[in-house]
């Protein structure tokens, strides 16, 4: 049986598209109003407290990647009784983190808070409160993660996509009180949030277990299943370590150089940037299961095609949006937030960039996962991405401006996409010619040709929301174009050309 299927890859990457679309334009809304209602100051310190916990987290991280790898993989060879084994194997250990997160969270999180961080002192109160609910918000989350692995490796991405507009409307009820509350708006803010996780984290259980038959806990929990899944996350943990440290680890440098309101200019400008970026991981969600299953059913050459095609869509459709947010980041501010910190509009153009070299490397990272093989490819990695917060530091001290932060990271994602390649040449024989051939050739032909008209527009007229509807319909009408003609290859046009014309007889039979 074969696990690649591109039609339910496009399906479920179509589908996430337009769900990232709505909860873009939600996120953008929800957070001015929220920026608004609590000033500058105390969104830099709820984003620098939370990061904290986030900080402290990156077991989570490292176990939820493991998790969802072995259940795909079983899922791969058809094995139903292992997928249980697994799954119960999985709720014992992410119980066990989640205490181990309370520990550390209220020892070491609560020192950083009240010892290094820059934070006014009649603020603290509310710092502590918003670490506190972090800290149980992020309990429920790690717990929830088993229930999330099994949709997302059983491609299941309607669902995925429905909690997500679940949680879309809980941001708009909780923007709707916080502008009727007269309390500590801060710690209104950070309850309100603990609250919408616990009833998001309720969804997922409750829908896993009337759905999956694999998802009852139970005494079936595999011992040496334990010790392969840890000893595969203590080899992935160092990786997660060190992508909290260049993303939290720098916001904590940026708020001892520069205090709170460079961490707002920072939190808004990733906040764009990551509701942007929440598509790639969408795309990264329908095509990771297929990368693992393929690999795990032994059909390499079918794997190798998920990974070009995967990298591909999602460069083209993060393109497609990052372009006209790119040249027009400024009035995106001014549109969004009115006042925007000042440096954010720059912030926002470096993080897009990083996030354009991030799509043609990251669904390589879940073909190297499926191997099992990391423990050479998460050293280098690792040690790179801590070196480059150390430099941060370095340069920082020095007196550099904040944007060294962000050229940074550009050059670590530049580094991790050449060593994806070289690790997968070894293991499944994905060579650099094939790579650049089938991705980064057309990826710099699209680039080329979509970029001079909005760029002239862009240049030609004066800064407002009239140049930047005409920088955006001049990348919608020309990148499409581009793309059909240079960016796919004639099989996969046809491909498109069949699932567009069967969703639009669908939808006139339903009309």
């Amino acid at each position: 049986m074969s696990h690649a299927n591109p039609g339910r890859l496009f399906k479920n990457t179509i589908f996430l598209y337009f769900r990232m679309i709505l909860v873009l334009g939600v996120s953008l809304y929800t957070s001015r109003v929220v920026i608004n209602a609590l000033g500058i100051e105390d969104f830099g310190i709820y984003n620098i407290v939370a990061g904290t916990v986030t900080l402290i987290a990156f077991l989570n991280s490292a176990m939820a990647t493991g998790t969802q790898r072995f259940l795909s993989f079983e899922l791969g060879r058809e094995n139903p009784t292992e997928s249980r084994c697994i799954f119960s194997t999985a709720m014992l250990i992410h119980l066990g983190i989640a205490i181990l997160i309370f520990i550390i969270a209220e020892t070491l999180g609560v020192w950083i808070v009240n010892h290094v961080l820059t934070i006014p002192e009649a603020r603290l109160d509310a710092a502590n409160w918003i670490l506190q609910c972090a800290i149980f918000g992020l309990m429920v989350t790690v717990i929830q993660v088993p229930y999330s692995a099994v949709i997302l490796s059983r491609e299941r991405m309607n669902v995925y996509a429905y909690m997500s507009f679940v949680d879309v409307a809980l941001k708009l009820a909780i923007v709707f009180i916080l502008g009727v509350g007269g309390h500590d708006k801060l710690k209104v803010y950070g309850t309100l949030q603990l609250g919408s996780g616990i009833l998001v984290a309720s969804l997922y259980a409750l829908y896993c277990r009337k759905s999956f038959p694999e998802c009852r806990i139970s005494k079936d929990v595999s011992w040496p299943k334990v010790r392969e899944m840890t000893s595969f996350v203590g080899w992935n943990l160092s990786a997660h370590i060190a992508s909290v440290l260049s993303s939290q680890g720098v916001n904590m440098l940026l708020n001892m150089h520069f205090g709170p309101a460079i961490n707002a200019a920072r939190g808004v400008a990733v906040q764009v940037s990551g509701t942007i970026q929440g598509f790639v991981g969408n795309v990264q969600a329908a095509s990771a299961p297929q990368i693992v299953k393929t690999y795990s059913a032994g059909q390499i050459e079918q794997e190798k095609k998920l990974i070009i095609f995967a990298c591909k869509i999602t460069f083209f459709l993060l393109f497609l949006i990052a372009l006209p947010v790119f040249l027009e980041a400024r009035t995106v501010m001014i549109l969004w937030l009115k006042n925007p910190p000042p440096e954010a509009a720059g912030f926002l153009k470096l993080i897009l960039i990083d996030a354009l070299i991030c799509t043609s490397a990251n669904p390589m990272f879940h073909a190297i996962m499926a191997t099992g093989k990391i423990r050479n490819y998460q050293i280098i990695c690792s040690s790179v991405v801590m070196g480059s917060v150390l430099i941060a530091w370095i340069l920082l001290a020095k007196g550099f401006s904040a944007h060294v932060v962000f050229y940074i990271a550009i050059f670590v994602s530049l580094f991790l996409l050449w060593r994806r390649l070289v690790f997968l040449k070894q293991e499944i024989g994905l060579s650099f010619g094939t790579y650049s051939k089938a991705l980064l050739l057309p990826t710099l032909k699209i680039t080329a040709i979509s970029t001079p008209v909005p760029f002239w527009i862009h240049w030609r007229m004066e800064e407002g929301v009239s140049r930047f509807i005409m920088v955006a319909i001049a990348v919608f009408i020309v990148t499409p174009l581009a793309i059909y003609w240079l960016g796919i290859t004639k099989t996969e046009a046809a491909f498109l050309k069949t699932k567009i014309a069967s969703a639009l007889n669908k939808r006139l039979k339903s009309a």
